[in-house]
């Protein structure tokens, strides 16, 4: 007995699942008195849902063998036409209200509505901050919600970062802050200086809110609603760069650090190591001696320097956590070796914050808790160099004598470290 192929029956599959859906769909299309129906393109051996439109083109639906369903709407007579890629495993019904939206916003000559005009099928905090920026007259160009899909393309890109964060850019374009609603924090706003090195940092939401200073970086969503933080960040976007209170009322806990220097990656620069987390929020954080060790603490936060040779256990990280808990305080733990797949989970589980140090003392997330506690810092600035004839002239040290190891990066008149320095008087 002969079978016909496997690609003939995928298709036959695939027609009978969008005539299906055009049933459905037609319900939604009658009241524009609008028609779809299941077609097919003979160069590509492509099948999709057609919907024609009355002043011309169409809104399609169709998959896509690269791994998602797409939808695409024409915008104008001479304008490319807007692509939304979705999930395999999104509803039926979601796709069909996609369609029939797209096909509405087409007649209306509109964007689509939210949440679809943010590529999510569901409302959330996120989107309606993001509807609240755009009531209060933000450019919803300036606004990025990260799509699940994104096509760039014939590749399709998936978003591995957290779900619940947005982009905005500043007015003039000088700057970006990502704000996100994180587990155990609330609100975060992390901000990025354009074209400037070292300028990424977290803003102090509780002091722009309520004018008090807590070294503490969480800011619930009890505390600060929606409509209230969109009104706070359209006064960034919209501050003036030429005042001094360029940002509004917008600030970085603390400026980023720099790369230590002759103990690069030593956990012993306990100091270097605290200025990171009160880079992060956490303002009060000092090393403190404890028997024979050191760990990082501060009022709302206690930090294990794990300095053993070997990686870092399920009862090391209990212990941290048993030790934060009489204090109310947030528990991490900081190793260079790594940790355990058992301290790994348990971790995950607790809500307990894991890092790892690179080459020049800066903690890197290793676990989800992490990453929600410290943002990236992006292209962080060496050490600063003190030498002024170095300043000046350039390196003028052999490179082993060079106190901080900076070396040929000041010879460099193209560098960014030379052009930080005043250039000498004539």
């Amino acid at each position: 007995m002969n079978f016909p192929p496997g690609d003939v029956l995928a298709s036959d599959m695939l027609f009978y699942r969008l005539r299906a859906l055009v049933s459905d769909l037609q319900a939604l299309l009658d009241p524009l008195r609008l028609k779809a129906e299941v077609t097919h393109h003979p160069q590509p051996l492509l099948q999709y849902i057609s919907i024609p439109l009355p002043a011309g083109g169409q809104v399609m639906l169709y998959f896509d063998r690269i791994g998602a369903w797409i939808v695409v709407r024409p915008l104008g007579a001479h304008e490319p036409g807007e692509l939304t890629a979705w999930p395999l495993e999104t509803p039926d019904g979601t796709l069909i209200d996609v369609a029939a939206e797209a096909a509405r916003a087409s007649i209306e000559q509109r964007p689509l509505l939210s949440p679809y005009r943010w590529g999510r099928a569901e409302h959330s905090f996120i989107t309606k901050l993001a509807d609240a920026l755009v009531a209060l007259g933000v450019p919803a160009g300036d606004i990025h919600v990260p799509r699940a899909l994104t096509l760039e393309g014939d590749r399709l890109v998936r978003d591995g970062g957290h779900s619940e964060r947005l982009v905005l850019q500043e007015e003039m374009g000088e700057a970006q802050v990502e704000v996100a609603l994180r587990p155990g924090l609330g609100w975060t706003a992390d901000l990025e200086v354009h074209d400037d090195p070292g300028s990424r940092g977290r803003m102090d939401v509780r002091f722009a809110v309520h004018h008090v200073r807590e070294p503490r970086p969480d800011m619930p969503l009890s505390e600060l609603p929606v409509d209230d933080l969109a009104g706070l960040l359209r006064e960034w976007t919209a501050a003036d760069p030429e005042t001094p209170n360029k940002w509004g009322r917008l600030w970085r806990y603390a400026p980023t650090p720099r790369r230590s220097g002759p103990n690069c990656g030593d956990p012993d620069d306990h100091c270097a190591l605290a200025s990171w987390f009160r880079w992060c929020g956490f303002t009060d954080v000092q090393p403190q001696k404890v028997g024979r060790s050191v760990q990082l603490s501060g009022k709302h936060l206690l930090v294990h320097l794990h300095s053993a040779a070997s990686t870092a256990g399920l009862s090391v990280v209990q212990r941290v956590q048993g030790q934060a808990s009489v204090t109310a305080s947030r528990a991490a733990v900081l190793s260079q070796v790594g940790f355990t797949r058992q301290a790994d989970r348990w971790a995950d589980d607790a809500g307990v914050a894991l890092f790892w140090l690179d080459r020049g003392s800066v903690p890197r997330p290793a676990n989800e808790a992490a990453a929600h506690l410290m943002p990236e810092p992006g292209e962080i600035l060496p050490l600063e160099c003190t030498d002024s004839a170095c300043k000046h002239l350039g390196c003028v040290l052999d490179q082993g004598e060079c106190p901080t190891d900076i070396g040929s990066k000041w010879s460099d008149p193209h560098s960014y470290l030379w052009r930080q320095v005043e250039a000498p008087s004539e």
